[in-house]
């Protein structure tokens, strides 16, 4: 059964597949956040929170049955981040980050992981998306 968060993002995007906006740290949670990857997933009121981190907004959906869809407005990253995280024109996440229960709720999914894995950026003026492989845990 859809949920209230739900129906609020699939109306707001017109799709099928349920869009949130989430806070995301960089870096790998058993190093503190340090080095690559995804440290914290923290809904996007939890932004501010973490000035001076390597942070950034995403706009995340379910882009197959494996796949999720991570689109960061350039607005919201400062050079540093895109350069250490991005700046290679790959994504790189040294370990398995399991999401946290507000995502997976939202996406309509059970527990899923987000696997280690090298992902190709995908740059356009605005925005840098990645597509990033997941499994149910």
């Amino acid at each position: 059964m859809e949920n209230d968060i739900q129906k609020k993002q699939r109306t707001k995007t017109g799709e099928d597949n349920s869009l949130i906006t989430a806070t995301v740290v960089f870096g790998m949670p058993a190093k503190d956040c340090a080095y690559q990857g995804i440290c914290i997933i923290e809904p996007e009121k939890k932004f501010r929170e973490y000035h001076g981190r390597c942070v950034g907004l995403a706009s995340i959906s379910q882009a197959g049955e494996n796949v999720l869809d991570f689109s960061f407005p350039k607005s919201k990253l400062n050079r540093k981040t895109i350069k250490k995280h991005f700046g290679s024109g790959y994504f790189i996440i040294l370990e398995d980050y399991k999401i946290p229960d507000f995502l997976y709720q939202a996406i309509g999914k059970q527990p899923i992981v987000i696997l280690q894995g090298i992902y190709k950026v995908n740059e356009n003026e605005t925005h840098l998306r990645l597509k990033l492989n997941i499994a149910t845990l």
